[in-house]
């Protein structure tokens, strides 16, 4: 890519264009030369501007994958720079290096042992990894059969990837699964399974198995595709995760994702919207998306058991001061304003600066000691910067003060499905593509149709 000097430099008059020149001919072919380069520098200055995008995704979407054999993977990072894990595999195991090509061995199971890297090395208990007299920097654990592996007490299905971090001492732990098997342990991890009604599970189902596709296509370059909990993660729980409501939304719903013109994108979903949801471009993305575009919902504060139908907050504004410039100071978006702004004073007020039409919240504008000087942040972004706890959903109202009044209803970001009004809707005898269609409208539901692995 030119850098921005090169860019500019382009665009230098020709010669033939310097010298006057009476031929009206000539003028108008090096007018229109001269316009052709002046519109050319600026695509590339535009290109190279888009490289440097804020941390608000632009979210490119991916056409539906296909045809599928078998169910895809996806990996989930369940260790992160570990010092040392313990890993047991039960019963027989393939081993495979970084580039795919298999280990021999003797083993028929790997009882529990500690493994490490040091010295550019994994090592299993005290014995460094040298296939073929070679330092092994990335190793694939492969159970034979329907194997689970353990690590550190905590049991997964599918195989596990080991990889030693360059240049320290720890490593990171990646486990592939099955995304049909990981549905269930996000089923367990994400609503109350054993009462919520089985159409809400299966729209979490379907939901989710979205949400997992879309991130695995969009990360496929990358070592993992998301974690167990954080950023691009769903609630998972590590475990045999299955019982007869879990195996009936999965099973039921086996491969079915939902599309919008064809192509995948992030389902998001939240715990309680408190009345609407909101469209993505307020809290996520750049670009409207109709399936994220927001809808009403009069479901969740009917629900008895949602106690964030409604609630009040009363925060000290020295308390949102200080962790709106801490936790906001290093965001690629609004931290270099937030620094300057706050470089010698805390800030002064916070305000909202706009509303979406149902209501909510979705910029607040944080005024710094100095005039001028301030920054708007979105408005998800200051409630995580709060704490969830503190201040549930965007969805409120504020009364400004030495202490903050926020009245509101709801928790979460507010986008995609509502899970307490999805299970309003299944209660009011809806099926799991209305309830589907509800939060994600101009959606398609699309079936990945692929085998059932065979028996063993």
């Amino acid at each position: 890519m030119a850098s921005r000097r090169e860019i500019f430099e382009g665009t230098e008059l020709p010669p033939e264009v310097q010298r006057t020149s009476r031929d009206p001919e000539t003028i108008r072919r090096n007018v229109t030369r001269v316009v052709v380069l002046a519109v050319a520098a600026f695509a590339l200055v535009a290109i190279f501007s888009c490289r440097q995008l804020p941390r608000s995704e632009d979210v490119p979407l991916h056409a539906f994958p296909g045809p599928f054999k078998d169910a895809p993977k996806v990996r989930l990072i369940v260790r992160q720079k570990a010092q040392a894990v313990n890993l047991a595999v039960t019963g027989p195991f393939r081993l495979y290096d970084g580039s795919g090509a298999e280990i021999p061995i003797t083993m028929k199971r790997l009882a529990a042992a500690p493994v490490t890297f040091r010295d550019r090395c994994l090592a299993v208990g005290s014995l460094p990894l040298r296939p073929n007299s070679e330092d092994l920097g990335r190793l694939r654990i492969v159970p034979e059969k329907s194997g689970t592996v353990e690590i550190s007490g905590q049991v997964f299905p599918g195989d596990v990837e080991l990889i030693g971090v360059r240049g320290t001492s720890t490593l990171h732990v990646v486990v592939h699964m099955d995304i049909e098997e990981y549905l269930c342990g996000v089923l367990a991890g994400e609503v109350p399974v054993d009462r919520w009604n089985e159409e809400a599970l299966r729209a979490q189902a379907v939901a989710s198995r979205t949400y997992a596709l879309y991130y695995s296509l969009r990360n496929a370059s990358d070592p993992w595709d998301f974690g167990m909990t954080g950023r691009e993660a769903q609630e998972y729980r590590p475990g045999v995760s299955r019982n007869a409501k879990i195996n009936l939304a999965v099973n039921s719903t086996r491969g079915e994702v939902l599309t919008w013109n064809n192509m995948i994108f992030p389902a998001w979903f939240h715990s309680s919207c408190g009345g609407h949801t909101v469209d993505a471009t307020a809290v996520f993305t750049r670009r409207h998306i109709d399936a994220l575009g927001g809808a009403e919902c009069r479901w969740c504060r009917q629900q008895p058991d949602n106690k964030y139908a409604s609630w009040k907050r009363d925060i000290n504004f020295t308390v949102i001061a200080d962790r709106l410039a801490k936790e906001l100071s290093d965001d690629p978006e609004v931290g270099p304003t937030m620094r300057k702004i706050t470089k010698n004073k805390p800030l002064r007020s916070l305000e909202v600066a706009e509303k979406a039409p149902d209501g909510r919240i979705t910029k607040f504008l944080a005024r710094g000691p100095g005039d001028p000087g301030s920054v708007e942040i979105r408005a998800n972004d200051v409630r995580l910067a709060i704490g969830p706890s503190e201040l549930p959903s965007t969805n409120c109202s504020m009364t400004p003060g030495s202490r903050y009044r926020f009245e509101g209803a709801g928790w979460g970001h507010g986008v995609g499905l509502c899970q307490f009004g999805a299970q309003g809707q299944a209660q009011d005898g809806r099926n799991y593509q209305e309830i589907l269609a509800t939060y994600f409208p101009s959606s398609r539901i699309v079936k990945m149709a692929y085998s059932l692995p065979e028996r063993r």
